[in-house]
């Protein structure tokens, strides 16, 4: 005997809507079939079940295993041998809302499977060798919602396939061999939200495939081989969030292509085959959050190019053969926080206003291109900049001012660029929390130019994370030496000072002398690298000339030297003190120190007086004494030449003369 029960029960488990009535108006009464004495079927050995009506089955099995539960509500056949889904094997599961098979080996389904589970709401058949679908095989599905295809083998995709499935919202074809669709194929699917044709053959759209889904949110045409875009593709798809269309191989775009998709969030155009975007292409989109357009070779941009994106909060433009950038291409970028322009082989030149209208950016890396110059202002205007990527370029120098309104900077990277000096004040930012800044991989140019530079990395340790990597390359005998461990004891400081100018005029017959101001730009054996217990030589001293330029004076006209003692007031506690007899450098044509002068690319020979201290009179007499006796020994030793040439003169004479007399004698005793 049975009974027929008729009753209410919750959504989760009665779904079914009247034939004659539309979805969604009514959720009614179910009769749900139970067997006198048998409330509730076993579950099957190969399978788990609960009491929420879901039955998942794993292994071997071949087909839905029996018994099953009748009120079962979501079936899940993954990962099994199941290879073929018969007719009319669903009858028995008036309950049956949700059907899963995925990462099986199923490669056929008969034309009737479905026609007794109208009240299916998901299907789900991914992963599986399906390589075709019976014309009309859902057509009797009006509630699914939910159908997913993908990671099959379906090659074509008819009209009448998706027949009778007019509430599905979601289709994800992806993974399949689709190289080819019919431009009515969709035209059964007005209620449309999300669709994935993504990872496919596809080459071509036709014009009007997508003008019967006018409530599409989600287009996916990824990892196709799409070239070209008709015009209008997309000109009746004003519901349009996300449109995916990177990796494929898109030459060139239709201007306003994407012009009746005004609510577009979300727009992937990377990784395709673009040189240059037309004007105004990107306009009209004020609610995008993501843009891409890395990984194409572009080679322009136009001015006219974006449109007002408040609401844009990353850009990443990269790998582009780009030289410049447009200097509004992110001004109506007004909300953005991160920004990539990087790994661009020929970018050389970026505008000083490229980042004017972009407060809110927090992490700016421009790092892997080809700059070699950067404008005074070019971040004058990021006030909540806290990263700053410089590193792998070709910078030279930088404007001295160039960092000092980054009041939030905390990390900026400079290594591995072609800098040679920096200014002392270059990193003089109001930041409270500057932390962080890279320089390894510079060819550091350690002359007295960089003193100021090196002072402020050996007066602020820990700042510079890769301090131990900063090391001169020029000139050779400080190569390798860290810059934190430089003082530049023959420098002058960087205030400027004169005092007690003493002229003196010579008159050269050797060689010409050139000299060389010290000031700013005298060689680099000044820099001296800090040991301990050395005591450090206080001089500085500037050596006033002509011209920068390096000239052979006349060797006959008198040559006028000025020599200034500086002020004791420095920066360098090492330069405070120092004697008054030991503050002069004198420029002489030769001497015990060789400098090489990288300026005039000439010798400069310096005679220097010793080092101020507790012996420096007695040293100064040393010298004194020594230079003394030197003289009096030359003199003794031209007189004690001259002497000896003398006697040597003398010898020769008298050896002449007594030759004669003993030539006379023998002739006399010949005669005799």
């Amino acid at each position: 005997m049975y009974i027929f029960l008729f009753y209410q029960m919750p959504l989760k488990h009665i779904h079914f809507v009247s034939s004659t009535l539309q979805r969604g108006i009514m959720r009614v009464v179910v009769v749900v079939l139970l067997t006198l004495g048998h409330s509730a079927s076993p579950c099957p050995s190969s399978c788990g079940c609960n009491e929420e009506g879901d039955v998942k089955c794993t292994g071997p099995i071949t087909d839905i295993p029996q018994p099953i539960s009748l009120h079962t509500y979501r079936l899940v056949l993954d990962q099994t041998n199941m290879t073929v889904l018969r007719n009319r094997v669903l009858q028995p599961l008036f309950l049956l809302r949700r059907l899963s098979i995925i990462d099986s080996l199923l490669d056929t389904i008969e034309p009737e499977a479905f026609n007794v589970a109208p009240q299916l709401l998901s299907i789900k058949l991914s992963g599986n060798r399906l390589s075709s679908l019976p014309p009309g095989l859902f057509r009797n599905l009006p509630n699914v919602e939910q159908l997913h295809l993908d990671g099959n083998r379906i090659a074509s995709v008819p009209p009448e396939l998706f027949e009778g499935l007019g509430n599905l919202t979601e289709l994800d074809l992806t993974m399949n061999n689709i190289s080819h669709l019919e431009s009515n194929a969709f035209q059964n699917l007005h209620r449309l939200r999300f669709l994935n044709l993504g990872k496919n053959f596809l080459t071509q759209l036709p014009s009007n495939l997508f003008h019967f889904l006018p409530y599409l949110e989600s287009l996916m045409l990824y990892n196709n081989q799409l070239q070209s875009l008709h015009p209008g593709a997309f000109d009746h798809l004003n519901n349009l969030l996300k449109l995916m269309l990177h990796n494929n191989a898109i030459s060139s775009i239709p201007p306003r292509l994407f012009g009746h998709t005004p609510h577009l969030q979300v727009l992937t155009l990377s990784s395709n085959q673009l040189r240059t975007l037309p004007e105004e292409s990107l306009y009209h989109l004020p609610h995008m959050q993501s843009l891409t357009l890395y990984k194409n070779p572009l080679e322009f941009l136009p001015e006219r190019l974006v449109g007002h994106m408040p609401k844009l909060k990353e850009q990443f433009l990269y790998r582009t053969s780009l030289t410049t950038v447009p200097w509004n291409l992110f001004a109506n970028m007004t909300g953005l926080m991160t920004l990539n322009l990087v790994l661009n082989g020929h970018l050389g030149v970026l505008p000083e206003d490229l980042f004017c209208c972009n407060p809110n950016l927090t992490r700016l890396s421009l790092r892997s291109n080809q700059l070699q110059t950067l404008p005074p202002q070019m971040f004058s205007r990021l006030p909540n900049l806290k990263v700053l990527q410089l590193n792998v370029n070709r910078l030279l120098f930088l404007p001295d001012t160039i960092f000092h309104d980054l009041r939030n900077i905390e990390q900026i990277e400079l290594h591995r660029n072609q800098l040679q000096t920096l200014p002392g004040n270059v990193f003089a930012t109001s930041s409270s929390t500057f932390e962080s800044v890279t320089l390894s991989g510079n060819p550091w140019n350690c002359s007295c130019s960089l003193m100021p530079f090196a002072t402020w990395i050996r007066n602020r340790p820990g700042l510079v994370k890769d301090e131990e990597q900063v090391v001169c390359q020029e000139p050779l005998h400080l190569r390798n030496v860290t810059l934190g461990s430089l003082t530049y004891p023959l420098c002058q400081p960087t205030t400027t000072t004169t005092a007690m100018t003493t002229a003196t005029e010579q008159k050269m017959e050797a060689s010409p002398v050139t000299t060389t101001a010290f000031a700013q730009q005298t060689s680099a054996a000044e820099a001296q690298p800090t040991t301990p217990e050395t005591t450090t030589l206080a001089y500085s001293t500037t050596i006033s000339e002509a011209p920068s330029t390096s000239t052979l004076p006349d060797t006959t006209a008198p040559v006028t030297s000025s020599v200034h003692r500086a002020q004791t007031t420095t920066e360098d506690p090492a330069l405070s003190t120092y004697s008054m007899a030991m503050t002069m450098l004198v420029v002489l044509d030769n001497g015990p120190d060789i400098v090489h002068n990288n300026r005039h690319g000439g010798w400069v020979y310096l005679w220097t007086a010793p080092p101020s201290g507790a012996y420096s009179d007695f040293l100064v007499t040393l010298y004194v004494i020594m230079l003394v006796m030197g003289v009096v020994l030359l003199m003794v030793g031209v007189y004690k030449f001259y002497y000896l040439s003398q006697v040597m003169r003398s010898l020769a004479v008298l050896s002449r003369c007594e030759v004669k007399a003993l030539r006379a004698g023998k002739r006399k005793q010949r005669i005799l």
